[in-house]
């Protein structure tokens, strides 16, 4: 995966560079630099990246906005 993969992946599932280094303990820049090329991803880092973000999807999927809540209990 490359930085600009990564970025493609955030921006694809609505997910923040932020959101996506609280959900690995990792810091914001850290990230920031993934997606800019300054670090390389490595095949483990990767993974973990792919999972967290499959995770972070589910879970923004699931959150619904008050109003959407109360047409499907009308």
């Amino acid at each position: 995966m490359t930085g600009e993969e990564l970025l493609v992946e955030l921006h694809r599932r609505g997910v923040k560079q932020k959101e996506l280094a609280d959900k690995l303990g990792l810091t914001h820049p850290m990230i920031s630099y993934y997606v800019r090329g300054r670090l390389t991803i490595t095949p483990d880092r990767e993974k973990e990246i792919r999972q967290a973000l499959e995770e972070l999807s589910v879970e923004k999927r699931s959150v619904r906005p008050p109003e959407a809540r109360e047409a499907l209990s009308a």
